[in-house]
């Protein structure tokens, strides 16, 4: 038998490729194996924004130019930039006037003189229309994810030189950064198909984006606190002096009047599972124990500032619990499963759409490794989310 060819490995390819084993030749926005098999190609971001440093060299002309085709015509960018003032901002749930006024009015200014901020909003309001737009997903993902690379490659280039001028729009941009990489893969895979890519290898990138985030709002809060995004920005660093708003009719009343019945059940369960890990011998109980009171707090009381603080919960949490779920521990498991049914109450919002039942079937392997004591507890988080054998 002929010995197999060997080629160089590639650690940028395309998250389809790398699902398949194969070479991906990492053309954007589509790859070559994508392309013959007329797949969504989606590459993870890899800007190096997670840690504040600068990525692979080249200009942003260059970043714009590689693609297989010319730049989408302006009436697209039109078009996405007023779907975006008219549409999607409304899916940000703006608590009062001055909310809308920011994403409305404030942020496109600011995107105007930022170019990578502009591709960020473009990339959103494209994600949102290959999300409503069934018939056109497809390309509208394609677009999606060619803008950010862009506010990828954009973002990048400003990260060492940040200051009162610029600040805002690289905090907004962070966030917009961290929006899409939660979105996009809701989008592009059935939340029933056991080959897409696991939200579990998804976790750490994550985790790193937020505490990029993070870092830079934390050495831009003085002007961030005063500027014409205040509105925006002001949950972030006082949330208790925030009230919740109130309740939207329709699908978010449908969804939160399903979450204040099943928010007891999620507590008792937890304060159950809470007592396990006390009596156990595990070494690492307190960092069980608090990420269980964390995520009880998200909940008690279930309210409309409770969106953010459940997408940032992973994050929250001790990296060791990653490493313990990855070796299968019976605890991480049962600890993700409820963060599994907590996040299922949000799947109403397009942003994390289905994201609670592919979290639950995606730890339904790690679940072998659970007390028979337990069984109960999976079958619910399975009934409740709506994974089906």
């Amino acid at each position: 038998m002929p010995p197999r060819r060997s080629h160089r490995k590639s650690h940028t390819g395309c998250l389809q490729c790398k699902r398949r084993h194969v070479k991906c030749d990492e053309k954007r926005p589509t790859c070559g194996p994508c392309t013959k098999r007329e797949l969504v190609c989606h590459f993870q971001p890899n800007s190096g924004f997670e840690n504040g440093q600068l990525g692979p060299k080249g200009s942003l002309d260059q970043q714009r130019n590689r693609s297989h085709g010319p730049l989408p015509a302006r009436t697209i960018e039109l078009k996405l930039l007023h779907h975006f003032i008219t549409d999607v901002y409304k899916t940000f749930y703006p608590r009062d006037e001055a909310h809308v006024q920011c994403w409305q009015v404030h942020v496109p200014d600011i995107a105007l003189e930022h170019t990578f901020l502009l591709d960020s909003l473009l990339a959103i309001s494209a994600l949102h229309l290959a999300h409503r737009e069934t018939g056109a997903k497809k390309s509208w993902l394609q677009t999606a994810l060619r803008y950010q690379d862009l506010t990828l490659a954009g973002l990048n280039k400003v990260l060492s030189s940040i200051n009162p001028e610029n600040c805002e729009a690289v905090a907004l941009c962070s966030i917009l950064v961290l929006t899409l990489s939660i979105a996009i893969p809701g989008i592009c895979n059935d939340p029933d198909d056991e080959a897409s890519r696991s939200p579990i290898a998804d976790l750490p990138g994550l985790r790193k984006l937020v505490q990029g985030m993070e870092i830079i709002c934390a050495q831009s809060e003085v002007v961030l606190r005063n500027g014409v995004l205040k509105d925006f920005f002001l949950p972030m660093f006082d949330p208790k002096t925030v009230t919740p708003r109130p309740v939207v009719q329709g699908v978010e009343e449908v969804a939160f009047s399903k979450g204040y019945k099943l928010c007891p059940q999620i507590l008792e369960s937890l304060s159950r599972l809470t007592i396990e890990i006390s009596k156990s011998a595990n070494e690492h109980q307190e960092a069980f124990q608090q990420a269980c009171r964390l995520l009880a707090e998200l909940i008690s009381p279930l309210s409309t500032l409770s969106h953010g603080p459940v997408i940032t919960w992973p994050h929250k949490i001790s990296p060791v619990i990653f490493s313990l779920l990855e070796s299968s521990d019976p605890l991480a498991c049962l600890l993700f499963l409820h963060y599994g049914v907590v996040l299922d109450i949000f799947s109403y919002w397009w942003l994390t759409r289905n994201a609670g039942r592919r979290l639950v079937r995606a730890l339904l392997p790690y679940s072998s490794a659970v007390d028979e004591s337990w069984r109960l507890t999976v079958e619910w988080a399975k009934l409740i989310v709506g994974v089906v054998n």
